[in-house]
């Protein structure tokens, strides 16, 4: 698969824990990518982005984080609380 085109809806964590309240969003993207993917080529960065992302969902998971979805090397977070996302954002600065 070639990440760079991927646009799916991701399936890991579908639902938010309650449809009900108040969220806080969270949208990750790797700065500089498109020029990381012209210098190290698809298999490199499928690795990379492949790594990155389950870096991602293991430490937003143990934040309460549900990912809601992704495109290519962006994931797309909800948070039950502001300081649970800003806490997560902090342990993946």
């Amino acid at each position: 698969m070639d990440m760079k085109k991927d646009n799916s809806v991701s399936t890991h964590n579908a639902q938010p824990h309650s449809l009900v309240g108040t969220r806080t969003l969270m949208f990750t993207d790797i700065e500089g990518s498109t020029l990381l993917w012209e210098a190290h080529g698809n298999e490199v960065m499928t690795e990379v982005i492949n790594t990155h992302n389950t870096i991602l969902r293991t430490e937003n998971s143990a934040w309460g984080g549900t990912e809601m979805g992704n495109e290519g090397d962006a994931l797309f977070f909800a948070f039950p609380t502001a300081s649970a996302a800003i806490r997560d954002g902090n342990a993946n600065a």
